[in-house]
């Protein structure tokens, strides 16, 4: 099995830092916005789906816990200090939209959806549990890189809207966070895919191209909502700048570099897939 160049990352030491890091104290928010009109027109959509994925950490945790069962120690130490930051994550933007006139954020926080019954009952036939824990790992570097790009451009919209407050008490807090998330996904990605055998990984880049959705747009109106998201943050109908860097992990992650693999570039062709969406969802509500 080929090994990762360069050194090793101390993970759990990684995990201590994140952990010392602690929850983002709603009180130390400053959540002034000078035209509330303004940011409900745009950025609405944007507030809300942030509102929406960080909260729904509840139900990936739930998720976690029937797709990969026998998930070590290190990795659910992890997911419980992972959801301990990212739910503050949540409340934080859905106090924002409710301050500019919009109502508050509905998460889907229950349902366990079909595919994850089924991923959960395969994880116990051999080899597929250790595949399982690498696409777990991958997918989330993969989100993670997503929404930290998402917050980059977030800020750039609130400056511009007259909102350094809220930039910097909010969105710079929480972005530092969600790139020592990163860091830990990606980190215990290539440890896990050190592990894998040859099938093991061409199953798991398999499943990936064949089902990856941007973060949390897991049903046709959730993947409409990313793509009003994509549109608010970039100012156009192309999400390139946001997919960009989200396939330059999942290249990195997802083949070997004495392969001489190239992905084909399908985060581009799910993020365009969430435009249409949104556009035709939008013709249809004119």
């Amino acid at each position: 099995m080929a090994q990762s160049p360069g050194s090793p990352v101390d993970i759990d030491a990684l995990v201590d830092r994140i952990e010392a890091d602690g929850a983002i104290d709603l009180g130390t928010v400053d959540f002034t916005a000078p035209d509330p009109h303004r940011v409900r027109v745009e950025l609405g959509a944007a507030l809300d789906y942030f509102a929406r994925i960080e909260r729904e950490v509840e139900r990936n945790v739930l998720e976690l816990q029937v797709v990969l069962p026998n998930a070590d120690d290190r990795t659910r130490r992890f997911v419980r200090v992972w959801e301990e930051q990212e739910l503050p994550h949540g409340w934080i933007f859905d106090r924002m939209q409710q301050e500019v006139g919009l109502p508050p954020a509905t998460p889907e926080l229950n349902h366990i959806g079909r595919t994850m019954k089924v991923a959960g009952v395969l994880s116990h036939v051999p080899g597929v549990h250790e595949a399982l824990l690498f696409l777990y790992l991958s997918i989330g570097a993969m989100h993670e890189r997503l929404t930290a790009v998402g917050y980059d451009k977030l800020r750039e919209r609130l400056l511009q809207l007259g909102m350094p407050g809220f930039a910097a008490t909010a969105v710079r807090p929480i972005r530092a966070q969600e790139s020592l998330h990163y860091a830990y996904y990606r980190s215990a990605a290539v440890e896990q895919r050190d592990r894998l055998s040859r099938w093991q990984l061409e199953l798991a880049r398999l499943v990936r191209l064949r089902t990856y959705r941007p973060v949390g747009a897991t049903t046709p109106q959730r993947q409409a909502d990313f793509g009003a998201t994509a549109v608010a943050l970039v100012g156009s109908d192309d999400p390139e700048a946001l997919a960009r860097p989200v396939q330059r992990v999942a290249q990195d992650l997802l083949t070997l570099a004495g392969d001489g693999l190239r992905l084909p570039p399908f985060v581009a062709a799910a993020l365009r897939e969430t435009v249409e969406l949104h556009r035709r969802r939008e013709a249809v509500l004119v």
